[in-house]
This record gives C-alpha cells, structure tokens and sequence, in this order.
C-alpha cells in the first residue's frame, strides 16, 4: 500500500514537470503580423472617377478602410468590392487575422480632376403638364442643338437606351412622361418630368351666350352646355329647373324683367350645377326727329336733312300726308322740294318705343309750266321757265331750264307794258339790266322800252334801245339779267 502511493506521486510530479516545460517552450515563439494591404490602383491624379481594390498576401486576413481620414481598426468599414471614388479621396487600409498581430497602416490619396464638359439643357413638352378631356398630344424638343431626347412612360429614369423621341405622343389616359437629353461629348440633362392627368368625365354647367344686365325693351336669351348629349332644361319664374321643366331649344326673348336659371341633365350623368342670368327689362323712347331747316313760305326749293339725338336710331318719313311706320321710306339723304309739301317724321330703334310724329309744312311760291321769249336787235330767244318765285316785296325771280335767272324790279320800268296775270300795271317804272354776250355785254339804255305779251303762263319781253359796252356785238345771247320793280306777287 505504501509502495503504491510512492508510485502514484512520482507519476503526478513527472507529469507536472512535463507540462511546465512544453508551455515554457510555447510562449517563448513570437507572434505573427498580417501583412500589409495593397491597393490595386496607385495613388495619384485621376481625370474620371475610378474603382480601387485591396489585396493582402496573409491568408485569411481581412481588410478594414476608412475614406474620412481617420485611422481604421477592425471596427472600421471591411473591405468586401471594389471602390468607387469619384471625387479626391485619401484611402486608409489595415489588414487583421486572429492570432495575428494587425497590419501596418496604409494609406493613398487619389486626386480626380474631371474634365469639365457642358450639360445639355433640360428637354420641354408642349403641352407641360395639364389635364384633358379625350387626349392630348405632345411634343418634345431640346434647346441643345443635336440632342436626342430619350423618354419613359412607366415613371422609370430615362437613360441612353430608352425609348427615342421622334413623333408627337398621343396620351388618352393618366400618363407620366419622363425625358432627358443626351449629346457625345456633353453632360447628360436633368430629367425633365411631365403629368398628363385625364378629366374624370362629368357634366358642364350651362352657360348662357349673352349675361344679364340691364336692357333696352326686350332681350334674347341663348343657352348652352359643352358636354355632348346633354339636355337643357329652364325656368323664369324663379324656382330650380329639373328635367320636368322646359327644355331649351333654342333662342327665345324676354320683354320684361326676369331670371332665368337653367340646369343640363345626361343620362348616366345626372343633372349639372343650375346657371341664371337675370335681365333688367326697362322702357325707353327714341328721340323725336329733328329738320334742319323750320317750315315756312320759300321763293325758292328747298332742301333739307333730317336728324335723330338717338344713337342707331333710323328715321322714317312720308311726304304725301299718311302716318310714317317702319315700312315706310328711310331718310338716308337730304331731301329738295319745288313744291309745297308736308314732311312727317318718325325715328324708330330696336327695343326702343319709337318717337313722336313730327312734321314740317315748307310753302313754295312757284309758277311753272311756262316759256319767255325776248325778242331784241340781234334776234328772238325763247327759254323754258324753271320756276318763277317771289324774292322781295317788289321783285321776282325767273328761272329758266337752261339755268338763266332774270330778276324783275319794277320800279326802274320807265315805258312799256308790264301784264303778268299776278301782277297789277305800274306804267311809271324803270328799267335796268345787261344781257349778256359772247365775251360782250349790253346795257339798256335809260328810257328804252319794254313791252310785255302774256298768252297764259307764257310771255314774250320785246326790248329797244340798247346800246353795247363796246363797238363790237356779238349776235349770240347767252344770259339775260332783267329787273323790274312794280307791286307784289300774289300768294300761291
């Protein structure tokens, strides 16, 4: 028993001996390091962004970075692709491995300096944005000259290989247009976005074609409603129309004050908002015409215009005594007399009550019908009377076809017979006048005689003694200037 015990320590304390030596022997081997990462791009200055990969010659290490500057560790970010650095950046890398000591710090700093190339301009759509009814069509164009304009329908980005822009687009639904703009060489456009939204259809409310106000008389009332199919229905009596009420045809007036709403119904659809106008129905009268020249007694004819203060107002006259109407002649030009006459007026104007008849009477003191023949030296002349007129208390005017007026004043008749039938003898009267010549002219010569024949309205004046202006006469008589004084011409 003894002996075994012995046995047993012996075998204990060898076994200690054991293994205090082998782990003397293990502690004293130094500790690995990670070799150090490498990148696969070499530090320097790039004109394009560019990637960079790490690598490191200890199996199974890994690879820790930081892009800000700081000094990674095996928190920081672990290396697991490619970077992509597309501005100047300074890399710092570290490799690790458990039971191995970390890397040293590494580190490179990679300058990009891009070209700078212009950017092609945003593309535009004609329309923009918008809402529409059926469908809408629109164009595209990019104020770059040369680029193409590539778009997308399904809200995606456009790119290089999307769809191509060459046609005007059609959109009969929602559609979100998308667009951008590419040329070689140049910065691609922003993406340029465009919705297209499709009206939920529903019924328009009725417009009316004319609004209300105030009017003259009467007013037309026209209706309508742009939705296609849709029924008119209306009121004037003030209450809310339904598709019970009276359906708008077409055009109707109104002659006194009065709303009018109306409403439009579609089957499907229901009814439309209620429209109304209202219309302020007055009364008005049209100016009374005015003449420009008052009635009267005239030795002469006379001529006249006739004016209303009314604007757009129309005149219309008679001359023969009969009331004027709408029907009857329109003044439009002055209107010459010979004869007596009366004028009535009337001025009339759509809505308007029409003026008061006015009129004017115009006395013309006239004898017509007639020839005077002058028998002289050189010859008898017969004229045919125009008119004969009174023009003072003591005078009278003769007017001929041919435009010749002698004048008659009886108080320079001196010899000779004066007989018109409106005229009583005044045998104690003078005579004075010209005829006139060809580029000559004839006097009387104080004393000469004047005889005078009458047969009705016609009168023969046979004239002696007359002397010329000058030796040479002309036999041609071409105006006769003749006046008489004697007593008054009686009132036609």
């Amino acid at each position: 028993m003894k002996k075994a015990l012995s046995t047993t320590l012996i075998i204990a304390l060898s076994a200690i001996f054991i293994f205090s030596s082998c782990k003397k022997d293990k502690d004293d081997e130094p500790t690995p390091t990670a070799a150090d990462p490498t990148f696969t791009l070499p530090a320097g200055t790039y004109d394009h962004d560019i990637s960079v990969g790490m690598t490191c010659a200890t199996d199974g290490a890994s690879i820790y970075y930081t892009t800000d500057g700081s000094e990674p560790s095996d928190s920081s970010t672990e290396f697991t692709s490619d970077i992509t650095i597309t501005e100047t950046t300074t890399l710092k890398a570290i490799s690790c491995k458990d039971g191995y000591n970390s890397s040293g710090i590494v580190e490179a700093e990679y300058i990009i300096e891009k070209q700078i190339q212009d950017q092609v301009k945003t593309p535009l759509a004609e329309p923009g944005s918008c809402t529409f009814k059926e469908a809408v069509h629109v164009s595209i164009s990019c104020p770059t000259e040369d680029a193409e304009v590539r778009y997308t329908l399904d809200g995606s980005e456009p790119t290089s290989e999307s769809e191509l822009y060459q046609y005007t687009l059609v959109f009969k639904e929602t559609t979100t247009l998308k667009a951008k703009a590419f040329k070689d060489g140049m910065t691609p456009s922003e993406t340029a976005t465009f919705e297209y939204t499709k009206e939920a259809e529903h019924i328009q409310t009725p417009e009316f074609i004319y609004p209300g106000g105030t009017f003259v008389g009467s007013k037309v009332v026209a209706i309508r409603c742009l939705t296609d199919g849709a029924s008119i229905y209306y009121t004037t009596d003030g209450s809310t129309p339904t598709d019970s009420s009276t359906q708008y045809v077409i055009s109707f007036r109104i002659t006194e004050s009065t709303t009018v709403k109306a409403i439009a119904y579609k089957e499907g659809l229901g009814y439309s908002d209620v429209a109304e106008e209202h219309y302020e129905i007055v009364q008005e009268t049209v100016a009374n015409p005015t003449f420009s020249i008052t009635g009267g007694t005239f030795n002469e004819p006379v001529t006249l215009t006739l004016s209303c203060a009314t604007e757009g107002a129309t005149i219309h006259f008679t001359l023969n005594g009969d009331e004027p109407k709408e029907t009857s002649p329109v003044f439009s030009e002055p209107l010459t007399f010979s004869q007596t006459t009366t004028v009535k007026a009337r001025a009339f104007k759509d809505e308007y009550e029409p003026s008061d008849i006015v009129e004017q009477t115009y006395v013309i003191v006239v004898l017509t019908d007639g020839t005077i023949t002058v028998v002289n030296p050189t010859g008898t002349h017969e004229y045919v009377i125009a008119y004969v007129a009174k023009k003072g208390s003591n005078t009278l005017i003769v007017k001929t076809e041919e435009n010749n007026e002698m004048t008659l004043d009886f108080e320079h008749l001196e010899t000779g017979t004066f007989n018109f039938p409106t005229f009583e003898n005044d045998p104690n009267a003078t005579c004075t006048g010209t005829f006139v010549y060809s580029k000559k002219t004839l006097k009387f010569i104080n004393g000469g005689e004047i005889s005078v024949v009458i047969d009705g309205n016609n009168y023969t004046l046979t004239i002696n003694d007359i002397e010329a202006t000058t030796t040479e006469i002309t036999p041609s008589v071409e105006h006769i200037s003749l006046r008489f004084t004697g007593n008054t011409l009686k009132t036609l």
